[in-house]
């Protein structure tokens, strides 16, 4: 395969990758990506240039064209983040299940249950029947780790690999457990600080409308009066 051809390939493998981490997969999902970032907006530009500016059309194409890929990045980004606050749950229960005596293969296979999302669930379910089916388990976590590409999916492979390599992960799971959740507390404490900030911003823009709907009216009275004062 020449250079050019490899290039493209890699730049369809990185959109392929990154429409799978925001939960499309379907077969044309790269097809219908293209055509909403690129082809649609380039067409609705062409025809705005025509009937009215090129300099709005350059507008249009590029709103459109930027607006898509952060709709697709942000929701991929919804989804790591999923995982990043479930992921202390994932260790307690590795955890316990192996302190337990369950082998580590018997309990990845349950994982899925400790989570809430449906989206982390269904990729959980994912990982766990492809392994159930090929018993690589190099290739089903490959396969799980494409959908997120973080630390914590990265990290989370680790420790499954170890423990189904040498059937003793359980010291990494609980370090991983107590980090995890350490994280967990952390976020949902920075969570609460920005719910405060936005409700205290949501009350100051509140305020203000108020008083503009006062000090318009108030102002224009004034006004009347001034202009009163002085005809008389």
């Amino acid at each position: 395969m020449d250079r050019k051809n490899s290039e493209k390939e890699g730049v369809y493998n990185k959109i392929k990758n990154m429409l799978k981490r925001a939960g499309y997969k379907g077969e044309y999902a790269v097809f219908w990506y293209i055509a909403f970032q690129i082809a649609i907006p380039m067409i609705l530009s062409i025809m705005t240039a025509i009937y009215r500016d090129i300099s709005i059309a350059i507008a249009v194409f590029l709103i459109l064209s930027i607006n898509v890929f952060y709709l697709v990045y942000k929701k991929g980004k919804k989804i790591a983040k999923q995982l990043e606050q479930s992921v202390y749950r994932i260790y307690k229960y590795l955890h316990n299940q192996v302190s337990a005596g369950v082998k580590v293969t018997d309990a990845i296979r349950s994982v899925y249950e400790v989570v809430d999302n449906k989206e982390l669930k269904e990729i959980l379910i994912r990982f766990t029947a492809r392994y159930e089916l090929t018993l690589d388990i190099d290739e089903s976590l490959e396969d799980f780790c494409s959908y997120f590409n973080t630390l914590e999916s990265e990290t989370l492979a680790v420790a499954i690999k170890q423990g189904v390599d040498t059937g003793d992960n359980q010291n990494i799971l609980m370090r991983q457990e107590e980090v995890m959740f350490s994280k967990y507390l952390n976020y949902i404490q920075m969570e609460t600080e920005n719910t405060k900030n936005k409700a205290a911003w949501s009350m100051i823009f509140f305020m203000i409308i108020i008083i503009i709907m006062i000090a318009v009216p108030m102002a224009k009275d004034m006004e009347e009066a001034l202009k009163l004062i002085f005809v008389n």
